[in-house]
């Protein structure tokens, strides 16, 4: 049963159980069982949330750290290759300009 359910079938329970006729040790004891129940779930939900929060946290830095390494490179290869051909190295000197 997922935890929804468990919760929600906690607080029909709740609800309706002044109506049912137990006595007042049993209602106390039942109380006191679905309430450390529901502390249970609240508290495994909300660590579920941090791991979640910190796993996302962790793969968006990874990203980042891997594009930058990635990206780097190309560019000073880039660069490389602009600075090896320059224009005036590409331009043959024994034909003569046309006008």
């Amino acid at each position: 049963m997922s935890k929804n359910k468990i919760v929600f079938f906690i607080g029909v329970v709740l609800l309706i159980m002044p109506f049912l006729g137990f006595p007042p040790g049993w209602k106390s004891f039942i109380a006191i069982v679905f309430g450390i129940t529901l502390i249970f779930l609240s508290f495994s939900a909300a660590a579920k949330r941090r791991a979640s929060a910190r796993r996302t946290r962790r793969i968006k830095q990874q990203e980042v750290h891997n594009e930058h390494i990635n990206v780097a490179p190309n560019v000073t290869i880039l660069q490389d290759v602009f600075e090896e051909t320059k224009p005036s190295e590409t331009i043959d000197k024994d034909i003569p300009p046309t006008v």
